[in-house]
């Protein structure tokens, strides 16, 4: 008699404890998955600033070719040589300036130089430069 109690109550535990069991067997899934995305997210983001991209998201974009007017070096002290470089572009038969500080990992630039850069079409004074050319 009181084996029989033990027995059903152990084969209603064991039963218990499958379903349960079978219930968490895919729990841990559910913080890594969204540690995941969430890293994901992260750099995304992280890259949208870093590259400048996130001056276009939801604008259509174009490249167009400038010309380096104003290359100035300057030398910061201990062989730090920054440049910044004045530049200008056409859009849609407009003329556009813009500027940008040059640190020494890039090469000198000198006047005349081409770059190319990526435009936004509805507002064409937000740019990015994507390269340079002799």
């Amino acid at each position: 008699m009181v084996i029989d109690k033990k027995k059903i109550k152990y084969d209603q535990w064991k039963k218990s404890y499958d379903i349960r069991r079978e219930k968490e067997r895919y729990d841990f899934l559910k913080p890594l998955s969204l540690t995941f995305f969430l890293v994901v997210i992260i750099t995304l983001i992280f890259y949208g600033i870093y590259s400048g991209e996130y001056k276009f998201i939801a604008q259509k974009t174009a490249t167009v070719n400038g010309i380096i007017h104003q290359p100035e070096s300057t030398h910061l002290g201990k062989g730090v040589h920054v440049q910044k470089i004045k530049y200008s572009y056409k859009f849609n038969n407009k003329d556009y300036h813009g500027s940008k500080v040059l640190f020494r990992s890039t090469a000198v630039r000198k006047k005349g130089d081409s770059l190319k850069l990526k435009i936004s079409k509805s507002n064409p004074e937000r740019h990015k430069i994507l390269g340079f050319y002799n």
